[in-house]
């Protein structure tokens, strides 16, 4: 009988302890509400995050169009994150193994700048 109320006891605490989280914002969550307009200026800001990210800084790069609606990439197995996807291509430096020719990295906007980058449409 002291077992099932120990037991009993701790699937209670699980389950409140699972109702209050401090993800939210911190783990880049949002919901499609909050995500704004895309940036006037996205073309900028996605060249710019690009260049600081790669080795070779001058490479030549394409930023293609934008996602035509607020879409979602998945944020590990926490949830998804809402924004703009704006992809673009750049050309990856030539004796690197297998990422020479063209890499795509998919840059999400929300809020009026860029929170994520992966390297997959679908997560980030």
């Amino acid at each position: 009988m002291r077992m099932n109320r120990v037991g009993l006891a701790l699937l209670a605490m699980l389950a409140v302890a699972g109702c209050d989280t401090n993800l939210g914002r911190s783990a880049g969550l949002n919901a499609p509400e909050d995500v704004g307009a895309l940036p006037a200026d996205y073309r900028e800001q996605a060249v710019a995050f690009t260049r600081a990210k790669l080795n070779d800084p001058k490479a030549n790069m394409t930023v293609l169009a934008p996602s035509s609606e607020i879409a979602a990439c998945n944020v590990s197995v926490i949830g998804s994150h809402f924004g703009w996807m704006v992809p673009v291509v750049y050309d990856a430096p030539d004796g690197c193994g297998d990422c020479e020719g063209h890499k795509t990295i998919y840059l999400w906007f929300s809020h009026g700048k860029i929170e994520h980058m992966s390297y997959f449409p679908d997560q980030c």
